[in-house]
């Protein structure tokens, strides 16, 4: 009966690629609760990624793709110039040294998916999808030539909320009076100046994309992504907009309200899982820790040991090491230099699950949303050093409301990080 029953729902469902190849990990957290819920419910998933879904669905409704991962960090350092990709500077986009390092950004990054062999053979297959999901990200263009070759719906995943360039062609109402991109520092109580300012962004950006990312991505398109009909099919800033559904990494609660037509789906806390037990070290640990623990987490996407050096480390051991509260610290390195008595490392730390922890009373970001919604849905507090895409307007709002402090990175001195990181934990507020 079971079986019967499965084969039926699998008759029902939908064949849908995920077509998710840029590989940032806290991106894919978004993605594949909804992978695994649409397989869950009878459709059949082809999830294309650098990365491999650990406790796939069952194998009659999933498939998976695995592609090299395309940005190898060696690799684009020689590609652009170390000083180009330093994430100190990493924001500040719109001086042409800036986009130009954009414009090999995407370029480097476009070449090398739409040039693995795995890609190129799902392009020249006779494959049949009924929608082709694929994410907002520098090289979205090239990915919507996929619902074009296969016939499919187009459904954008909006991992990083409200982008200009999205939002412009996906048919939302921008209005720069009170609402930002994902790269603003701005919150939707703007001053004349600020909404000024705002509204250049506004112009800047759908410029910035319309005269320096698209034409790159539009050669790229052009040059590898050929099947038979490619010559007669429309321009990728059609196929971009040209999605029936758009899915966002976004919640009123934790953003602004801004109005949005009825396709655009807001979906965020999709990656709150239900807390799993903790290791039995970390456990005894955080049981122990009467003074309350502070977990410490700059993210996946670069390595604190790397980044965290000179007065940087400096500032942060001698203030976390004189605290009584015990320190929870991602550290990928073998090395820890004079690491304080207090202080826990591992390479990988179940966040979640700490966060849930009663004693967890401080969380040190980096402000991506993903920990953001997962520190509000834990009540825990947050310091948060943005340091790239949507992580200072996220602790802006943070900060705005009441529940973080933003601390920029070049104003780090041992005296401000002691004054913030205090001010967390002894304040009631």
């Amino acid at each position: 009966m079971v079986a019967v029953a499965a084969t039926f729902s699998g008759c029902l469902g939908a064949r849908i690629l995920a077509f998710y190849p840029f590989p940032p990990r806290s991106h894919h957290a978004v993605f594949t609760p909804i992978i695994r819920e649409l397989a869950n419910r009878g459709h059949h998933l082809t999830y294309l990624t650098p990365h491999r879904l650990e406790d796939p669905p069952p194998k009659q409704f999933y498939e998976e793709i695995l592609i090299k991962d395309p940005i190898e960090e060696k690799a684009v350092l020689h590609f652009l110039g170390a000083e180009v990709v330093n994430l100190r500077n990493f924001n500040n986009m719109w001086s042409l040294e800036g986009l130009r390092s954009l414009q090999s950004l995407v370029k480097y990054t476009a070449v090398k998916i739409f040039t693995d062999p795995e890609v190129q053979r799902l392009i020249e297959s006779d494959r049949k999808f009924d929608a082709v999901m694929d994410m907002s990200t520098i090289i979205q263009g090239p990915a919507a030539v996929l619902q074009h070759r296969f016939n499919a719906v187009g459904i954008e995943v909006i991992p990083l909320g409200c982008s200009y360039w999205t939002e412009f062609l996906l048919g939302g109402a921008i209005n720069p009076s009170y609402m930002m991109d994902y790269s603003s520092a701005y919150t939707d109580r703007m001053t004349f100046v600020e909404r000024f300012i705002n509204t250049l962004s506004y112009m800047g950006i759908i410029g910035m994309y319309n005269f320096f990312v698209m034409p790159v991505c539009q050669a790229i398109a052009d040059q590898h992504m050929r099947y038979p009909g490619w010559e007669t099919r429309p321009s990728l800033t059609e196929l971009t907009a040209n999605k029936s559904l758009a899915i966002i990494n976004t919640h009123f609660s934790l953003n602004y309200p801004f109005p949005r037509p009825p396709h655009f789906i807001e979906v965020a806390g999709m990656n709150v899982q239900p807390n799993k037990p903790l290791p039995k070290d970390l456990q005894e640990s955080m049981d122990g820790a009467t003074d309350g623990v502070i977990y410490l987490s700059l993210g996946t996407n670069i390595e604190v040991s790397q980044f965290l050096e000179g007065h940087l480390l400096k500032s942060f051991t001698n203030v976390l090491g004189n605290l009584k509260q015990k320190i929870i610290w991602k550290w990928e390195s073998d090395i820890f230099p004079n690491k304080p008595d207090n202080v826990i490392t591992a390479k990988w730390l179940p966040q979640q699950d700490i966060l849930a922890h009663k004693n967890c009373k401080l969380f040190i970001t980096q402000g991506g949303f993903m920990s953001l919604s997962e520190t509000v849905y834990n009540s825990v507090p947050v310091l948060g050093i943005p340091l790239m895409g949507d992580q200072r307007k996220n602790m802006v709002h943070a900060s705005s409301k009441g529940y973080g402090i933003l601390l920029e990175v070049e104003n780090i001195t041992e005296s401000s990080f002691s004054w913030a990181v205090n001010e967390i934990l002894y304040n009631p507020s």
